[in-house]
């Protein structure tokens, strides 16, 4: 009977000490991939033994100085277990977001060791949490009196008009969208992890395609939000301080003297251009000008760019030949648009 005691305690140590090897192999932390969402920055809890890997929840921590009066800046978002759920959340009074890192921390005993990932400015007093958090859903605690008042209908303005005022409430993106994009926040958390879990298993990943665009299993009316990567900087306008001579990409030598309206029709009459006249019409060419202001020795003085537009009248009746002087008027209102041949750099006179 001893001996089989004996055999009993030792089979138990065993066990213990496999028991906590496991857990000593699971490691808990922080996702060095966050989704930041305007004002907001959304950190994955990563979970992994080695062989598993899962994203137990997502803290949201809003930056500080965007917030105003009792505005909400931290909220827990946790892992239903399976996709389609929505995500149970829970938030702090507090604005002190140790506060509630510290709460995350103990739940999953995460390491001192990866403070510096999360996205905070506040400082770490190192003392233990002193409040637990409240159950939130899309904006508010829901034991807030406005809870119970407030319609889905109308919850999107109203809870953006609360957090400005500093109101305690937050206004976080992905529920906004949720609403106004109809694409669900649980979507949106979905997807987030998926990234993130990416983000692990591919640490020497480079591909600016693979980082930021991990987010292709959302459905497709979520494709507003997911965090591609940004488009590509415009090019460098072609001309120089004051633009282009519209129509062309001719760097203007100076302001426009009446900007936004264009080319417009010069004093001379316009010619008959016989090489555009057919047997119904009569071609004629007519000088247009755009005008700029330069500087001299005398200062600001005017002066032009010319071009050309063509345009054709009916034909005289009986064959007779085309008169010197166009019948009718161009086509269309000012501004033309200039032909191919421009050029600049002439006085309104000439």
């Amino acid at each position: 009977m001893a001996r089989f005691a004996h055999f009993i305690v030792c089979f138990g140590l065993v066990l213990l000490v496999q028991i906590q090897t496991l857990h000593a192999d699971t490691i808990t932390r922080p996702s060095g991939f966050p989704f930041r969402l305007e004002e907001w920055t959304l950190t994955a809890v990563i979970e992994s033994d080695g062989t598993n890997l899962d994203v137990v929840g997502v803290l949201a921590l809003r930056d500080k100085d965007s917030a105003t009066g009792d505005n909400i800046v931290s909220v827990w978002y946790e892992n239903p277990g399976a996709e389609g759920l929505e995500w149970p959340a829970l938030a702090w009074e507090s604005q002190d977001q140790w506060e509630a890192i510290r709460t995350v921390k103990g739940w999953y005993a995460i390491d001192d060791y990866w403070d510096f990932v999360w996205p905070t400015m506040d400082t770490d007093s190192g003392l233990p949490p002193a409040e637990f958090p409240k159950e939130f859903y899309k904006g508010l605690f829901i034991d807030d009196p406005l809870y119970d008042l407030i319609t889905e209908d109308e919850r999107e303005v109203i809870i953006a008009f609360l957090d400005g005022i500093g109101y305690q409430a937050a206004d976080i993106p992905i529920e906004d969208y949720g609403q106004s994009w109809f694409c669900q926040p649980e979507a949106i958390l979905w997807a987030y992890s998926g990234a993130a879990k990416f983000d692990v298993t591919h640490p020497d990943a480079l591909d600016i395609t693979l980082l930021n665009q991990p987010f292709a299993g959302v459905m497709t009316t979520c494709a507003q939000i997911a965090p591609v990567a940004p488009p590509p900087a415009p090019p460098p306008p072609p001309c120089g301080r004051w633009g282009c001579v519209p129509g062309t990409t001719i760097p203007l030598p100076g302001p426009s003297v009446n900007p936004g309206r264009g080319w417009e029709r010069g004093p001379k009459p316009a010619v008959f251009d016989p090489t555009c006249t057919t047997v119904t019409s009569c071609c004629y060419e007519e000088e247009i000008r755009y005008y700029y202001w330069d500087t001299g020795f005398w200062g600001w003085r005017m002066r032009i760019c010319k071009s050309t537009i063509s345009y054709s009248c009916p034909s005289p009746p009986a064959g007779a030949p085309c008169p010197p002087n166009p019948t009718c008027m161009p086509a269309g209102m000012p501004p033309f648009a200039p032909s191919p041949t421009v050029t600049c750099n002439e006085h309104p006179w000439e």
